[in-house]
């Protein structure tokens, strides 16, 4: 299944008919379902700064760190911009269960400012906060979210 085309785990309903071999037999069309594992990684539905130096970003479903991952490794898979400035992270604290990500800013926000959070790999190529789910699903680097003020 092409990632994050299955949004939650569960029984999906499966057909398959019309199949024939060579020599012109077709197949007994058949019925069943299919289990599937929620695939699709989490993406942030609100992000917002609560003071000068913490965003909250809340997420689409539950998160947890992946395995040996905490709160200074997780920290290196946001990246804060202001125009082309960066500022930097210090601790991107996840409770278990949860749906959101609090990220602690090593300087003050700028009271001007678009301000944008980008999720990105760290040095070793990991997202080390994965969803809830069987699979393990790492949060979605393919996008960018802008801060509400």
């Amino acid at each position: 299944m092409p990632q994050d085309s299955v949004p939650s785990d569960g029984d999906v309903a499966f057909s398959v008919e019309g199949v024939t071999n060579p020599d012109g037999g077709m197949m007994t069309k058949v019925n069943t379902e299919v289990a599937l594992l929620d695939n699709t990684r989490p993406v942030s539905i609100k992000t917002r700064s609560v003071c000068q130096r913490q965003i909250i970003m809340t997420f689409d479903e539950p998160l947890n760190f992946r395995e040996n991952a905490n709160e200074v490794t997780a920290a290196k898979n946001f990246k804060v911009k202001i125009g082309s400035s960066t500022i930097t992270i210090l601790k991107a604290a996840v409770v278990n269960g949860k749906r959101t990500v609090t990220l602690d800013l090593g300087s003050d926000l700028p009271d001007a400012g678009d301000i944008t959070i980008k999720v990105v790999a760290d040095a070793n190529g990991n997202i080390n906060i994965i969803d809830a789910s069987q699979n393990k699903n790492p949060l979605n680097d393919d996008m960018t979210y802008t801060i509400d003020r």
